[in-house]
């Protein structure tokens, strides 16, 4: 009798510790769910009287696990968890009339270690579910949320004369008033200032601040352009101001540098074109050029102050003098 009674109070213990961690178990995560309501009326006999009935008029325990005149609805993801709850009791409760049955019976033979541990076993396994299912029912309580943003992006227009480009510097007598979404839109003048003659080859710097060169690609599919350059001679400047194709000056030779490429308008971006170093002369040759994938946007050749020369033979006679560099823009892939 006394191993009897032992077991039969341990088991009770047991019985009634397990009845809070199912209410835990449900609210432990109580504040991390959202829930909404929506009203109904039903015409039946379970329909509570007034809408001003006391929640205790309203429902119980047995309605909460949906039984009799006071059944409720379960809110969205509840099912699981009153299935698993009730399903608890029922073992919870067979299982002890089946070891109280047993020991009454003569059925003693069993040690009590053994009947210990085959209850907390049966126990674990009962509420295992019941917890899982309320763990399984709630969110992460982060309260993420995603939304879509979207937008179309169009080509330029062809025909629509742009807006004036950026000077940096203090640059000024580029601009070319070039439409269209692929143009040239800004290229520095370039002047080499007055030189005494000093009866040798002399190389002399462009007195500019920041002369620099500038295109525009808003076409939007970035396949790539090229930009080539090619210089005249440069002519003896007459009285009228017209140029004198008889006097110029042989062997004379302009440097432009790689210089630093840059968005043109303070803009971000990470396909950058690709700036060339050259001496120009008579035949167009690439300067600036973007190879396919690239070159979408304003962009700006920087040269550089003092780093655009021009280098003036020996034999040459007093003078103004004057070229006229032709800059031609391609959609031409540049090389990469």
């Amino acid at each position: 009798m006394r191993k009897f009674r032992l077991l039969v109070l341990f088991t009770v213990i047991l019985y009634f510790a397990f009845i809070p961690f199912i209410g835990n178990a449900e609210e432990a995560h109580s504040g991390n769910r959202a829930s909404s309501q929506a009203s109904i009326k039903f015409v039946h006999d379970n329909t509570p009287k007034t809408l001003r009935d006391s929640p205790k008029e309203q429902s119980d325990i047995w309605g909460d696990l949906g039984y009799g005149q006071r059944k409720r609805l379960p809110n969205t993801g509840e099912m699981m968890k009153i299935f698993g709850t009730t399903l608890g009791f029922l073992f919870i409760t067979l299982f002890t009339i089946i070891v109280t049955y047993y020991y009454i019976s003569g059925g003693r033979k069993m040690k009590l270690w053994k009947s210990i541990l085959l209850s907390a076993v049966v126990l674990g396994a009962v509420s295992t579910p019941s917890t899982t299912f309320a763990n399984e029912s709630e969110g992460d309580g982060k309260g993420n949320a995603k939304s879509v943003g979207s937008v179309t992006l169009e080509p330029g227009d062809e025909n629509e004369k742009p807006v004036d480009p950026e000077n940096p510097g203090g640059e000024e007598g580029g601009e070319t008033g070039n439409p269209g979404n692929l143009a040239i839109s800004f290229v520095s003048p370039l002047d080499f200032g007055t030189v005494k003659l000093t009866g040798q080859d002399q190389v002399v710097s462009a007195t500019n601040e920041a002369p620099n060169l500038q295109v525009r690609d808003s076409r939007g599919t970035a396949k790539g352009w090229t930009v080539q350059v090619a210089i005249s001679n440069f002519m003896k400047v007459k009285e009228d101001g017209k140029l004198d194709d008889k006097a110029i000056i042989r062997g004379a030779s302009l440097y432009l540098p790689k210089g630093t490429v840059k968005s043109a308008n303070g803009g971000t971006g990470t396909n950058a074109p690709v700036a060339r170093e050259l001496s120009v002369n008579n035949k167009p040759q690439t300067v600036f050029e973007a190879p396919d994938k690239t070159g979408a946007g304003n962009w700006m050749n920087s040269f550089g102050k003092e780093a655009v020369s021009l280098t003036i033979p020996q034999d040459v006679l007093i003078g103004d003098y004057k070229a006229e560099l032709t800059w031609t823009m391609s959609d031409t892939p540049g090389k990469k």
